[in-house]
């Protein structure tokens, strides 16, 4: 009896945090107590920004019964009040050498088909995990070639497209925005893998966010739409960006990519060009019909989320 007592207390004094009202218990799954009736499961991730668009990375193998629902655990972790706060949640793993898996999910547990700033970020990631400088990454659409550079990440993003099944008359489009312009110049869809519209004219910034919202709710857009505002100076392209599931961030890989593909196919710009977010550049160039896309990442932070089910 003497020898069981203290194998309890043993087991208490390692594995229960002090202070904890939960009695969060271990790194494993475990029953909380009566009142709530809820396991916990504490899972590892990173969180990562590409010029503020921000993301929280883990690993596949590391979600154990989360697996089971990840739309759910997608809208939680990017929570910004209740969860780790995110624009996008991503899961990955190793499925051979110099290859890897990236799902996406937006905020709303929406799929992301491919994200370009996700894709940087997640190469940096592996490179530091791994010491790899190129290898592949490959979203639910498309295979991505990245390359790990001094100080920056490029990913070769592939071929757009201007005609697809799912693109509106622009006529129609031109209508509904119209109204809400100061200047519209022009406009045009444009398939990145995900669906974008660019819309280069003059805009008040709320008539942006209204835009972009209203443009979500058309039978034009069965899936939504990524909404690009573009000007361009100095063969730079600035943009302020809405995300489909996500809403205005500060900044979109493959809305650079949009952004380049149509500023070039207007000649308004040359390769290479910058595309200006709100907190930084994104080098584009074009290589034989592919849009390259180069840019700095940074590391916010890495821990334990606590997921409750």
């Amino acid at each position: 009896m003497q020898k069981f007592i203290y194998f309890v207390l043993v087991v208490l004094i390692t594995c229960i945090h002090a202070g904890s009202n939960n009695f969060s218990i271990c790194e494993s799954t475990f029953p909380l107590n009566k009142k709530q009736d809820k396991m916990l499961e504490k899972i590892d991730f990173v969180k990562m920004h590409g010029l503020g668009n921000d993301f929280v990375i883990v690993k596949s193998e590391n979600l154990l019964s989360s697996q089971r629902n990840l739309k759910q655990v997608a809208m939680e972790i990017s929570n910004r009040r209740t969860g780790i706060g995110c624009d996008q949640f991503v899961v990955y793993e190793k499925i051979r050498t110099s290859y890897y898996n990236m799902t996406l999910y937006n905020i709303d547990g929406s799929f992301v088909k491919i994200c370009g700033n996700a894709a940087r970020c997640l190469a940096k990631l592996i490179s530091d995990e791994t010491g790899e400088k190129e290898f592949t990454i490959k979203s639910t659409i498309k295979d991505l070639k990245c390359r790990i550079n001094e100080h920056t990440v490029t990913v070769n993003m592939g071929k757009v497209s201007f005609q697809e099944p799912w693109m509106p008359s622009m006529e129609k489009i031109r209508s509904v925005i119209e109204p809400f312009a100061e200047d519209l110049s022009n406009l045009i869809c444009v398939d990145v893998a995900n669906p974008h519209l660019v819309i280069f004219g003059i805009f008040t910034e709320s008539n942006k966010l209204l835009v972009g919202k209203k443009l979500q709710n058309l039978e034009y857009f069965e899936d939504g739409v990524n909404v690009s505002f573009v000007t361009i100076k100095d063969n730079k392209i600035h943009v302020f960006i809405w995300e489909r599931g996500a809403g205005p961030t500060l900044a979109c890989g493959s809305a650079a990519c949009a952004s380049f593909a149509s500023s070039l196919k207007f000649g308004l710009v040359e390769s290479p060009s910058e595309v200006i977010f709100t907190l930084g550049n994104i080098s584009m160039s074009e290589q034989n019909g592919d849009l390259l896309m180069t840019g700095e990442t940074t590391f916010v932070a890495e821990g334990k989320y606590y997921h409750y089910f």
